[in-house]
């Protein structure tokens, strides 16, 4: 039996999501607005939607943080579905919806209950469904992966009680070299240049350097921090091989 997987017909996203598809620059991040839960959605073959770009296959992308603002990152394996993806880095879980709502159950819930299986199955983390707030669309149309899927962004932020087992709590050959990293580290030319294109937008747009005017040794020393000012689009930084540049996000606040 084929795989299926949950979409929407790009015609049906909001307008920023098809605007970002259609112009085709750069990878964006778009905040959701509530009347997208009423979206019409479908379960179509895998076999279908991996190549008809009037699809968009919904997929809950899960960035997982420590008290100290570092991410769980990890290489992803062979054994993973997604082929032209492997041997990236990534600090985003999750995976493709194989369910559509029943009954009165919602798109919104369909899609945490997802995030968290997803959760539990690939780092061991027990988490409450309904405390995956979904916040951004994720859209990236500068590859053939990325015109075929919309991301939906969540968080989950570890509490000083609970952490992920890395020698036996993950999910074997789809999650290899797991560990938390730093914002710094994340930011790093050595790291960003090797992440997958959704983790570059997180890494561009939720985590930033800190703001404070500083003196150079501070600056060589500092800790980063999340930004707090809202932003209602943002895009990645394109690959470079200038650190100074690829250190600086870019941002589109239209």
């Amino acid at each position: 039996m084929a795989k299926l997987a949950l979409c929407i017909k790009r015609a049906d996203a909001p307008a920023a999501v098809i605007k970002a598809f259609t112009v085709g620059l750069a990878g964006q991040l778009i905040p959701i607005s509530s009347d997208f839960w009423d979206t019409p959605v479908q379960l179509v073959s895998r076999d279908i939607c991996e190549i008809d770009e009037s699809l968009l296959q919904l997929l809950p992308y899960i960035h997982i943080t420590d008290e100290i603002d570092g991410s769980f990152m990890y290489t992803r394996g062979g054994a993973g579905e997604e082929a032209r993806l492997h041997g990236n880095y990534s600090v985003g879980g999750g995976g493709h919806v194989d369910r559509a709502p029943e009954g009165q159950q919602t798109l919104l819930e369909v899609l945490q209950e997802e995030a968290a299986r997803e959760c539990l199955e690939e780092t061991g983390l027990v988490v409450d469904p309904k405390s995956f707030n979904i916040t951004h669309f994720i859209c990236d149309p500068t590859n053939a992966v990325g015109r075929v899927h919309l991301g939906l962004l969540t968080s989950h932020k570890l509490d000083s009680a609970t952490s992920i087992n890395f020698v036996s709590g993950l999910e074997a050959g789809t999650i290899e070299n797991a560990r938390m990293v730093s914002t710094d580290e994340l930011n790093s030319e050595a790291v960003y240049n090797r992440l997958e294109n959704w983790s570059k937008l997180i890494a561009t747009s939720l985590i930033l350097p800190a703001e404070d005017e500083e003196d150079e040794k501070t600056r060589k020393t500092r800790k980063t921090r999340t930004k707090t000012t809202p932003v209602t689009s943002v895009t990645f930084r394109t690959k470079t091989a200038n650190a100074e540049t690829l250190n600086e996000p870019e941002f589109d606040l239209r």
